[in-house]
């Protein structure tokens, strides 16, 4: 006789997920039990640490140790969807079959088989050194930066991972790093540089307000550029530092100071003293834009410099609040000396507004967004929807270019139909030219549905699969896409789904595709199972794995 309790409860794991009481009176008699290897060796993980909770939220229910074969287990788990998740010093902490920000939740009750988990652990390496300056002295507050390879938004490229600064002696350390190649940069400012009034007694030199003393007086005008592994200032030669599970690489760095560059530019509003915004950025890795802190300067009314740049080629770009207007400007050169930054207009900004209705609702409700996604850029911006429909966007955001238009409430994202004046339509997509003044007018069915289904293989239930929502042309609505992975039982769940034809694919090794190419999915869509999500949506859909 099983025992039986009444159950209500709140937990949370830290798994970023909303917080959902779960309340039942639920049999007590299962088990969750398995064992933890290692995911290279497949050796037994002794006294690792295994947790597990509801499914998607933050406290343990249970936690034990596992032995030294490796083995655990955990009693007395009522029914339900349980998040499984294993630490251990020397190994990355994980979920089971976790892909990123997805898992696979243990599904316990009559018919599942639970008692036969392999968990497999990946063990973790790290990454430390020492950063240091000309003389070999320890730099310290410099920032330390770990890239490394991996997809976003669909794209594969060479992204920032994580930070680190360095301590009083210069040293850093990166902890529990997942096996991988790793590229190490590190941005620090000269110690005697950050000095404000060193800068300002430097500006007060260069206007002639202040005698300049003799050359061995003057604190030097020196920077440290933007350095990577082991020694240079281009990302394209930084050397891979590659960790393998358990290493413990070390990549000391040691910066050189340079000549700081100083260009001019003049102002672009009426107000000479009017400071502007300025960004500094360059490509790193091919095609990531890094940014620089710039050091901006007045040296005479309405003329203003960047004062910290090394050699490199940059893009700058500066704007100033007008009469009534965002004036941007923009230019890029080869910064090899001090010299003058030649700036052109960027064209005068648009402005776009309109009015949005959701059908059933006379007001919308607050975080009704409409969201536009620039075709060539991939930028994104937002503006809310007033509860009468009105939205606008400011002037300061909007470029000439072509637009992505979405809805995005607090329940679904969907596609409105639309029509503009003083911009051109094309589906969903607006045409926005320079210093335009465009105004949209919107329409969209509103609301969201929960879709349930279970991935089959060869004919039975398969965990771990990746499953993929995709729109009609996914080219021209990757907002609607969306994302799961199947649980043990094979199940999954996608929810705040917007009305449309969609096609439902379950896919297996697919969690380094690059969706965001165009015909990304073709090869697997003919496989796919089409449905219609609306009123009369399918309560359960069988999905083949490819």
């Amino acid at each position: 006789m099983g025992v039986r309790a009444q159950l209500c409860i709140i937990f949370a794991l830290g798994l970023g997920q909303s917080v959902t009481p779960i309340c039942a009176d639920a049999q007590t008699n299962y088990k969750i039990a398995g064992v933890v290897v290692h995911a290279f060796s497949d050796e037994p993980v002794a006294r690792a640490e295994v947790l597990i909770g509801t499914d998607g939220v933050s406290q343990a229910l249970q936690t034990v140790l596992s032995g030294d074969d490796g083995r655990f287990i955990f009693e007395n788990v009522p029914v339900g969807k349980f998040t499984l998740l294993v630490k251990r010093s020397g190994f990355v902490s994980q979920r089971y079959k976790q892909h990123g920000s997805y898992n696979t939740a243990i599904v316990v009750g009559p018919g599942q088989t639970t008692d036969q988990i392999t968990f497999r652990l990946t063990p973790a390496g790290s990454i430390s050194g020492q950063v240091s300056d000309e003389s070999g002295d320890g730099l310290r507050g410099a920032t330390v930066t770990l890239w490394s390879r991996s997809i976003r938004d669909g794209v594969q490229k060479i992204y920032p991972q994580m930070n680190a600064q360095t301590d009083d002696e210069g040293n850093y350390h990166f902890s529990r790093v997942a096996p991988s190649s790793y590229y190490v940069g590190v941005d620090a400012r000269v110690w005697y540089q950050s000095e404000r009034q060193v800068i300002a007694r430097e500006q007060r030199f260069r206007e002639g307000t202040i005698p300049r003393p003799a050359d061995r007086d003057v604190v030097p005008d020196v920077v440290y550029p933007l350095t990577f592994f082991p020694k240079t200032t281009n990302s394209d030669s930084a050397e891979a530092v590659i960790v393998h599970g358990g290493d413990e690489q070390t990549a000391d760095i040691t910066l050189t100071a340079v000549r700081a560059i100083h260009v001019k530019f003049n102002s672009l509003g009426r107000d000479p003293s009017q400071f502007p915004g300025v960004q500094v950025a360059r490509t790193l890795f091919g095609n990531i834009r890094g940014f620089l802190q710039a050091d901006v300067r007045m040296i005479n009314p309405g003329v203003f410099e960047v004062a910290n740049l090394y050699p490199g080629h940059f893009k700058f770009t500066v704007q100033v609040q007008g009469a009534g207007e965002m004036i941007e400007e923009s230019g890029e050169m080869d910064v090899v000396d001090d010299g003058v930054l030649l700036l052109s207009r960027n064209g005068e900004l648009a402005a776009l507004s309109g009015e949005l209705t959701l059908s059933g609702q006379t007001h919308l409700q607050p975080l009704t967004m409409v969201r536009i996604r620039n075709t060539f850029t991939g930028g994104i911006n937002e503006a809310e929807a007033q509860p009468n429909g009105h939205f606008e966007f400011p002037v300061s955001s909007i470029r000439s270019g072509t637009y992505l238009v979405m809805i995005r409430d607090r329940e679904a994202t969907s596609v409105p139909v639309m029509s503009a004046t003083g911009g051109k339509v094309h589906g969903n997509a607006v045409e926005i030219g320079a210093a335009q003044t465009v105004h949209l007018v919107l329409s969209a069915a509103g609301g969201s549905y929960r879709l349930g289904g279970v991935a089959l293989r060869d004919g039975k239930p398969a965990e771990g699969m990746r499953i993929v929502l995709v729109p009609i042309d996914a080219e021209s609505n990757p907002d609607l896409l969306r994302f799961e992975q199947t649980d043990s039982d094979g199940t999954f769940s996608l929810s705040a789904v917007g009305a449309g034809a969609y096609t439902l694919l379950a896919l297996e090794d697919a969690w380094d595709l690059e969706w965001s190419k165009p015909g990304a999915f073709d090869k697997y869509l003919p496989g796919g199972t089409v449905i219609q999500v609306g009123t009369g949506s399918p309560k359960k859909i069988e999905a083949k794995v490819q």
